[in-house]
């Protein structure tokens, strides 16, 4: 059992250089790098981070709940070996293109001005969340439950509707391109 640690603060932390064993409750961390370093088999409850490089960092079993996300780059993150008890994350800022939260149950996160170009969320449940302001350029949704997203104000989406669960999901009049590129049909404005 790991150590808990709570209502700390960490600026400008190597953590690959400087490897943690504990687990982390009201924690904050501005500036931090965990870029390639391993976090599995920790928890971080109610954390925020800020500012923070998670590029390739390894997230096995790892728990990741309530927690705030802020400008932070997360690159080829592997977010479907996390624990799966009270998985949320909210993410403002972010950029995490290339990660996978493949088979993830999304329901309490958010994610609001992000770039999530290359991301796949092949068989997630995306239920009722929104992606306010989200570059989706590549993004892989394949048996996805979309059900009741906003996708309103997200842009560059490829969504194939017969591959995915989109009842109640609502659209952007421009946006329902997205919807309709798969079926090789042309779309013009008058």
């Amino acid at each position: 059992m790991n150590d808990l640690i709570t209502d700390q603060n960490y600026r400008r932390i190597n953590f690959k250089e400087e490897p943690i064993k504990a687990d982390f409750e009201l924690c904050t961390f501005e500036n931090c790098s965990f870029s390639e370093a391993t976090i599995s088999h920790l928890s971080f409850t109610e954390c925020t981070f800020e500012n923070c490089d998670f590029s390739g960092v390894k997230v096995i079993a790892t728990a990741i709940q309530e927690c705030e996300f802020i400008s932070c780059k997360m690159l080829g993150i592997n977010f479907e070996n996390c624990s799966d008890f009270l998985f949320q994350l909210n993410c403002k800022d972010c950029t995490l293109d290339f990660s996978t939260f493949y088979k993830v149950d999304l329901r309490l996160s958010q994610f609001t001005s992000c770039q999530l170009n290359q991301v796949d969320f092949t068989e997630a449940n995306l239920t009722g969340i929104s992606l306010n302001n989200c570059e989706l350029a590549g993004t892989i949704f394949q048996q996805t439950n979309l059900s009741n997203v906003d996708f309103s104000t997200a842009t560059n989406y490829n969504i194939h509707p017969e591959q995915n669960k989109i009842k109640g999901a609502i659209f952007s009049n421009e946006g329902v391109k997205g919807l309709l590129q798969s079926y090789s049909i042309k779309i013009i404005d008058n």
